[in-house]
């Protein structure tokens, strides 16, 4: 999947893939109180611009007036952030009943290895260049075609994983809010550039497609339906798991506002990759959680040291790397030369490549 940064043209801020013409460009700057300081727009070849402190209600009623043949919103953080503010100063906003797609939500889905979590604005060239949103929006809407393309390229590689996060993203069990009807929008535009159909995944489905979209990423006694369940309020967590799984165990790690926003998230990587089934058929327990097996891949070590020894006669720099492998606590003291580095450094190192989180160790 690609993970090249997208540029924006300063001089012309063209975007590279198309933005549908009916799709308006949006960004809203803010004050640190939160008050609107400036409105960028883009909506085809035509752009919209105000500024200045407090904008009055007729600056929103001339953004209606702009956008009038809109069909739907396209932004950097546009749920959490934009659309609220605009909901507070205009409420009832033609805007704020249109399908939103928000290149934020979207990209550790189709980015995962390298996920954006900012706009790159080549037009600031130094750090306290003041913001254009009309750049912005514009750069976000190169960011859209980036994702178009991945998302593109994934139906290729995984169409599976493709199908199940369309099923996952689009809600179809329930009544579609502007998220909902934004993400089916992003797939109907997929869906215009495919020379055939992508198949359709239903709930009775997983059970199926489990084995392929976990296979040796996850316990194989994980029931993704029962997941499903778990996860029915916030679909998305469950989606955010399932890509990252595909980038599990390399420099990746979930963007911490991803685990703050969705936290089962973290919860269901934990529970797929941190419980042992202690089945010897699962691929994934077989040699994740065998410590030997890490001693070999992390630092090409055939076995731990046999002495200082346990009370029971095996090793304690076994013992202790096993205890910390779980999680639990433990006091663990070895003489000068027993290995205690190792000791913190395999549970680390381990951890990080289960569930991509990074480990503080105060020496």
């Amino acid at each position: 999947m690609p993970t090249e940064s997208f540029r924006v043209d300063p001089a012309k801020m063209a975007i590279e893939v198309a933005v549908p013409s009916s799709a308006l460009l949006l960004d809203l700057e803010v004050t640190p109180l939160g008050r609107p300081l400036k409105i960028g727009a883009v909506l085809g070849d035509q752009s919209f611009a105000r500024a200045g402190a407090g904008l009055s209600s007729g600056v929103w009623r001339e953004l209606a007036e702009f956008s009038h043949r809109a069909t739907c919103l396209i932004g950097h953080n546009l749920i959490r952030h934009d659309l609220p503010i605009l909901a507070e100063h205009s409420p009832g906003h033609p805007l704020l009943a249109l399908p939103v797609i928000d290149t934020l939500t979207l990209s550790p889905l189709a980015f995962p290895e390298n996920p954006y979590h900012r706009l790159v604005k080549d037009y600031k060239l130094v750090h306290e260049s003041v913001n254009d949103p009309v750049a912005d929006a514009r750069a976000a809407g190169v960011l859209y075609g980036d994702e178009i393309r991945a998302f593109a390229g994934l139906r290729e590689t995984s169409p599976e994983l493709f199908a199940t996060l369309r099923f996952l993203l689009t809600e179809p069990d329930r009544e579609p809010d502007m998220a909902a009807r934004g993400f089916e929008r992003f797939f109907a535009e997929l869906d215009a550039e495919a020379t055939s159909p992508t198949p359709l995944v239903r709930a009775e489905n997983l059970p199926a497609l489990t084995p392929v979209l976990l296979a040796h990423r996850a316990c194989r006694g994980i029931r993704l339906s029962e997941a499903l369940v778990r996860a029915s309020a916030d679909r998305l967590a469950l989606a955010y798991a399932l890509v990252w799984l595909r980038v599990a165990g390399g420099k990746s790690v979930l963007p911490p506002w991803v685990r703050w926003q969705y936290p089962q998230t973290g919860g269901l990587i934990c529970e797929w990759r941190e419980k042992p089934c202690r089945d010897p058929a699962c691929a994934y327990c077989a040699e994740f959680h065998d410590p030997h097996r890490q001693l070999l891949t992390l630092f090409n070590l055939p076995s731990f040291r046999a002495k200082p020894a346990a009370p029971d006669g095996g090793s304690l720099q076994q013992a202790v790397v096993v205890t910390g492998m779980r999680d639990e606590s433990l006091l663990a003291i070895l003489p000068t030369g027993g290995g205690k580095s190792l000791c913190f450094q395999l549970p680390a190192l381990i951890r990080h490549r289960r569930r991509g989180v990074l480990t503080i160790v105060i020496s």
